[in-house]
């Protein structure tokens, strides 16, 4: 019953799953009004789909598995909240290697053309406290791929560097819009990033829709990269490198 208290959004699944169901992909996108979780398990190859939403009495949580779908009120309760507890059960009870993880900040919900003024109240309290999770772990969380769409380095270096940097074989940055007009890109200061152990460990790395201001010799050691360097010249250079 433990389980089921601390987390009550999702008590439908636990009545017919095991706590550690194995998943292999996690996506999450995230809002400032709502909150979607998508899991790939092995435990029969079946996808889960959990929305938490804001609405004017508390939290909807919408629960879609093995072709049913829940649907739960939980008045008086803010929905990243209720998110939290349950993504951070759901973590505790992963052991087993992630083979694509994925975080998406959402200033455009639904790719729509609309800004999302409010997605940093959101966000960055969410990042603080997904840090402190993932650095409280007695074994760090295993991923081979991980994906990122979002606006700033900060982001990024709030969850990378407490993944097992061991298990990086491939990185995935992109923005969360096209943002970009032409050859016009947002520049990414990569500087931290590029001094993990987890870059260096890493096989293969995709940046899409940002300049990088860093130079390509940190590029060098991956097996394929994709990426662009904005060089002292102010001259755009794309580079794929495909080595064998």
């Amino acid at each position: 019953m433990a389980l089921r208290k601390s987390c009550h959004s999702l008590r439908s699944l636990i009545d017919v799953i095991k706590p550690d169901m194995r998943f292999t992909v996690i996506k999450l996108e995230i809002c400032s009004q709502n909150v979607k979780l998508k899991m790939l398990s092995t435990r029969g190859n079946f996808w889960i789909h959990i929305k938490y939403k804001n609405v004017e009495k508390g939290c909807t949580v919408l629960l879609y598995y093995n072709g049913n779908l829940y649907e739960t009120l939980l008045e008086n309760e803010h929905f990243m909240s209720v998110f939290c507890v349950d993504f951070g059960t759901i973590l505790y009870f992963q052991k087993s290697i992630i083979e694509k993880f994925k975080v998406r900040l959402d200033h455009h919900p639904n790719y729509s053309n609309e800004w999302d003024s409010e997605l940093n109240i959101i966000s960055d309290p969410f990042l603080v406290w997904f840090s402190s999770l993932l650095k409280s772990r007695s074994q760090q969380l295993k991923v081979k791929k991980i994906e990122f769409e979002i606006r700033a380095p900060a982001e990024i270096m709030s969850i990378l560097p407490f993944i097992d940097s061991k298990s990086i074989e491939t990185i995935w940055i992109t923005s969360d819009k096209e943002t970009w007009n032409g050859f016009k890109k947002d520049k990414l200061d990569i500087t931290e990033i590029v001094g993990l152990d987890h870059w260096k460990n890493a096989k293969e790395v995709d940046i899409d829709h940002f300049l990088l201001p860093v130079s390509s010799h940190h590029f060098e050691h991956f097996v394929k990269a994709n990426f662009f360097l904005n060089n002292s010249n102010q001259i755009i250079v794309s580079l794929v490198i495909t080595l064998r």
